[in-house]
C-alpha cells in the first residue's frame, strides 16, 4: 500500500461512514467491519507524520477496540478516520510548462 491507496481507502472508509451517521448518529460498527477498519487504520497509520500527538492517542484506541471485538460508534470512527485522512501529507504537484504554445498561437493575423 502506498500513500495514495491509504488515503483512497480511508476516503472510502469516510464516505461509508458518513453515510451511516447521516441515517443514525448512534449506530455502532459491528461483525465483519470491525477488521475491515482495523486493517485500514492499520496500514494508513505507516503514512501518518510520526509526531502528531493527537493521532498517536486516538488511532491506537480505535485499532484496540476493532481488535477486542467490541463495538465502535460510527461517528467515533469517522472522527478519527477523518483526522487520520487530512494527515496523509499529499505530494506536491508538478506543473509542465510549454514555452512554445501551438504553431496556431504562433500564426499572425
Amino acid at each position: 500500500m502506498d500513500a495514495d491507496d491509504a488515503r483512497y481507502r480511508l476516503g472510502t472508509l469516510k464516505e461509508d461512514l458518513q453515510r451511516i451517521v447521516d441515517k443514525d448518529q448512534e449506530q455502532e460498527v459491528r461483525g465483519l467491519a470491525l477488521p475491515v477498519i482495523d486493517a485500514v487504520v492499520t496500514a494508513a497509520r505507516d503514512f501518518l507524520p510520526a509526531n502528531d500527538p493527537v493521532l498517536a492517542a486516538v488511532q491506537d484506541v480505535i485499532v484496540s477496540v476493532a481488535e477486542s471485538g467490541e463495538a465502535l460508534r460510527a461517528v467515533d470512527t469517522l472522527i478519527v478516520v477523518s483526522q487520520m485522512l487530512v494527515a496523509i501529507p499529499i505530494p506536491p504537484t508538478t506543473f509542465v510548462v510549454q514555452r512554445d504554445g501551438p504553431d496556431w498561437l504562433n500564426e499572425q493575423r
